[in-house]
């Protein structure tokens, strides 16, 4: 029996995104591009998936508070 899976959005793979990323992938079996799409701002990173493809999007971005 297939299980479809919410397709996921994370924005922001650092400290939380990256962690939540590996465990959707690992841990749920989500496969990026068909059910998990990764966009962050560093071009580094390489992750700019459409993220409008996504149902559930976490926002991982850094507190704007602290100094």
């Amino acid at each position: 029996m297939s299980e479809k899976k919410i397709p996921i959005g994370i924005i922001g793979l650092g400290m939380v995104g990256e962690p939540l990323h590996r465990w959707f992938e690992e841990v749920c079996d989500h496969e990026r591009g068909k059910n998990l799409f990764l966009y962050d701002t560093d071009p580094k990173k390489g992750y700019f998936d459409d993220i409008n493809c996504a149902e559930v999007i976490f926002i991982c971005a850094p507190d704007s508070t602290e100094p």
